[in-house]
Order: structure tokens, then C-alpha cells, then sequence
């Protein structure tokens, strides 16, 4: 193909004589698909070669694009599903910390679910709530260490939660 050549060409490509290397752009995407959810989706992220995405269904779907040749070019191949209630409306943010072994989100109650992200089934190891959160939580955030989390809140409201002990 194309873009075999320009790899292979690359890899002994002078640019003093020769200038820039030419590049190459695809129009096209490599994947595309509606099966993951059958409305918008407002959150994505990668976990490992897994994607993680959420829309207003009440859970998070973990999947995969499927490579099976004799299937559709836009199936998939669903994981499991992260559920937790209240989720029913639009822009709910959910984050992974950089260890990528928790994951968090918030629902429209203000209540904050994070999951071990790498277990399956999906195991809940906490559920946070305040007496004065009652707005939705539009996204959450871990901190470097995944030791504590913060979310934003409908109302302007920042909340921080520490793991016990620190």
C-alpha cells in the first residue's frame, strides 16, 4: 500500500538532501460507529486498547471496535458496562486516574461512583455524597497519585474527597 511505502521510505529518508518528508493525509476515519450508544455520547476515553464512553443511558460501556473481517466494518465487541443511576442527561464527565485503575463519575444527584476500572464484573469501591451536593456533577477528576478526587458541580461548586488516611 501507500502508506507501507512511505514508512519503509521514511526510515532512510536524508532531509538535507532531500527537504521535508512528504506527508500523507487520510480523509477518511478508521473506524467509525453508532453501536456503542444510541445517543449522544458526551465522554470517551482510552483504557489500555479498550475504549470507555458514556452517554445518557445510565452507564459507562466499555468495548472494543471488532476486527473480525466476516462482521460488519462498524461492529463492536461490548466488555461490560459501568452502571449507576441518575445519568440521564447530557454532559456527565467521568475520569480515569493516570494509573488507570479507578474510574469516576458523577450523576445529576450529586453522588460521585468510582470502580475499580480493570475488574470485571465491575466491582464499586465507593460512593460519595454530601448532604449539601444535590445538583448534578458534571465531571470529576483524579490527582496525580489517585488519591483524591475533585468534581465540579451544576452550581459553581468545586468538592474535593481524600482515600482515608491521607
Amino acid at each position: 500500500s501507500d502508506y507501507e511505502e512511505l514508512v519503509l521510505s521514511s526510515m532512510t529518508w536524508d532531509t538535507d538532501k532531500n527537504g521535508s518528508f512528504p506527508t500523507k493525509y487520510k480523509q477518511l476515519p478508521q473506524f467509525s460507529t453508532t453501536r456503542a450508544h444510541s445517543n449522544y455520547v458526551d465522554c470517551v476515553r482510552w483504557l489500555g486498547d479498550l475504549i470507555l464512553s458514556k452517554s445518557v443511558t445510565n452507564q459507562i460501556v466499555l468495548w472494543m471496535p471488532e476486527d473480525d473481517y466476516k462482521r460488519p466494518k462498524d461492529d463492536i465487541r461490548l466488555i461490560q458496562d459501568y452502571n449507576f443511576p441518575d445519568a440521564d442527561i447530557w454532559f456527565i464527565r467521568f475520569a480515569l486516574d493516570v494509573s488507570m485503575e479507578r474510574l469516576a463519575v458523577g450523576n445529576r444527584q450529586g453522588k460521585v461512583f468510582v470502580w475499580e476500572a480493570n475488574s470485571s464484573p465491575p466491582n464499586l469501591i465507593a460512593r460519595l455524597e454530601h448532604p449539601n451536593m444535590r445538583l448534578p456533577i458534571r465531571q470529576t477528576a483524579f490527582s496525580y497519585d489517585g488519591k483524591t478526587i475533585v468534581c465540579c458541580c451544576e452550581d459553581g461548586s468545586i468538592v474535593r474527597w481524600d482515600e482515608e488516611g491521607n
